[in-house]
């Protein structure tokens, strides 16, 4: 299946993610598995991963597979960019763009039809 293609597991249907949860899980993850020896999680969200030494190019592909994975949303090639994946925030922010718009993608759902406050 292709990731255009991907559906959201039935474990994440309905389930709202918040920007904080976002980050924190993808903090979880750069801590856990990806930091180079020299890393001691001490960085901000907003620490360029790639200007800092904090992961390479290869864990930045890492990162692509599990936010795929854990959020299930599409990413294109064109996406893959520092603008959306060099930074805690970078990429909580990347993702929460892209929940919104499958949110908002679904069947009766459109910016339009969202009621003002």
């Amino acid at each position: 299946m292709s990731s255009a293609q991907q559906t959201r597991p039935a474990s994440l249907e309905g389930q709202a993610f918040c920007m904080e949860d976002i980050s924190q899980t993808i903090r979880i993850f750069v801590v856990d598995n990806l930091l180079f020896e020299q890393g001691d999680g001490h960085f901000s969200n907003d620490d360029s991963f790639l200007e800092n030494g904090l992961i390479d190019s290869v864990g930045i592909l890492t990162l692509v597979e599990f936010v795929r994975e854990t959020y299930a949303v599409p990413i294109a090639d064109e996406e893959l960019v520092p603008e959306n994946w060099d930074s805690v925030h970078r990429i909580a922010t990347f993702v929460q763009t892209k929940l919104n718009s499958d949110f908002l993608g679904k069947e009766g759902f459109s910016r339009h039809s969202l009621p003002k406050l």
